[in-house]
């Protein structure tokens, strides 16, 4: 018996450590792969497409092999779009879909202009796309408190995986989403929204349709605002700067409101502007932000991260007024030109002045 018992351990001892060290090695081959995608950006797969209406599609990115980036509920990635210019835009993007482990990144997109105009010609299944690692600051503020998510039309995106994010979580403060949409077919998601709020006690779902009524107010959403909330916004221009200040004016705190800085992207409109930089001046057409003009014009700064945060598209305004799309405040002079929209005619200076 003894015999058998140390015949028995001197093939499994060896044969352990070899599963063992094996088992270390996958892990840190995993390690060092995700770590490579974090800086090196991903080359991803269009799994699957939808278009829900003729304005929005929908992609199911994946990777191979393997897993994706983990990444926070409320963060995008860059996408770099082929233009038939020859050009390559790259456009922020938010992330609809939230895992602990993704095997999938899900996009929302509206059509528009430019870019995105580009990407819907041009993503369909099979199609690779040259994707950054998620990113950005829009991520749930604080879990333990109120949460009020006030989404117009594409702005939907980053809260369905804010949603997710605390559905698995049961200790999460409760949520309210107000959605406002033109058409039935742009409010993404509804039924799952819909289902959520008859299900679980902590998600409550207010959708609002605007063809032909009123949109959203910040009226609307002061019955909402329980003691220590935050309120995250993301929508277009008119929406977002009417919230904004009906929010603060009624009384809620600047740190308790949170806005996605890109979000005027998901509406670019005609601003009838003349920007002029050096010795080009232009009219752009439809725009979300300064640097989608300056895209426009062929003059754009570089630029990483289009949420306001790296600083790479800075420019200076030396004549004008742009918006900030955070605060809501006319600027001019350094501004990061993801981050702002004109609102007057504006002379820039010329790079490297």
């Amino acid at each position: 018996m003894t015999g058998a018992l140390v015949a028995w351990l001197v093939l499994a001892v060896p044969v352990g450590v070899a599963l063992w060290s094996l088992g270390a090695g996958l892990r840190a081959w995993a390690r060092g792969a995700a770590a490579r995608r974090a800086t090196t950006g991903l080359r991803l797969i269009v799994l699957w497409r939808d278009d829900p209406t003729p304005d929005l599609f929908r992609l199911w990115l994946i990777g191979w092999p393997g897993l994706l980036v983990r990444h926070a509920a409320g963060q995008h990635v860059m996408v770099s779009v082929p233009m038939p210019d020859g050009r390559v835009l790259r456009r922020a993007y938010s992330l609809a879909g939230w895992s602990r482990f993704p095997l999938c990144y899900t996009l929302a997109i509206r059509k528009g202009a430019a870019a995105s105009a580009a990407l819907h010609r041009l993503a369909r299944p099979l199609r690779r796309l040259t994707v950054s690692p998620p990113r950005g600051r829009f991520t749930d503020p604080d879990p333990r408190a109120p949460l009020v998510l006030l989404a117009g039309g594409i702005g939907i995106t980053p809260f369905r995986a804010l949603i997710a994010e605390r559905a698995a979580a049961p200790w999460a403060a409760p949520v309210v989403l107000h959605h406002s949409a033109r058409t039935a077919g742009e409010l993404l998601w509804r039924e799952s929204f819909a289902r959520l709020s008859a299900r679980a006690g902590g998600f409550r779902y207010r959708p609002r349709l605007t063809g032909d009524g009123p949109r959203l107010t910040a009226a609307d959403v002061l019955a909402d605002l329980a003691p220590q909330a935050h309120v995250m916004l993301c929508a277009g221009a008119g929406l977002t700067e009417d919230l904004r200040a009906g929010l603060l004016e009624a009384g809620l705190a600047p740190d308790r409101l949170h806005i996605e800085a890109f979000s005027l992207a998901l509406a670019a409109e005609d601003r009838g502007v003349l920007v002029t930089m050096g010795e080009k001046t232009f009219r752009p057409g439809p725009i979300g932000s300064l640097i989608e003009a300056l895209e426009q014009g062929g003059i754009a700064p570089d630029s990483a991260c289009r949420a306001g945060e790296c600083g790479l598209c800075a420019v200076t305004i030396l004549s004008g007024q742009a918006r900030d799309l955070r605060s809501g405040a006319l600027v001019s002079g350094r501004v990061r030109a993801c981050s702002v929209l004109p609102e007057t005619d504006l002379i820039l200076a010329a790079p490297g002045r």
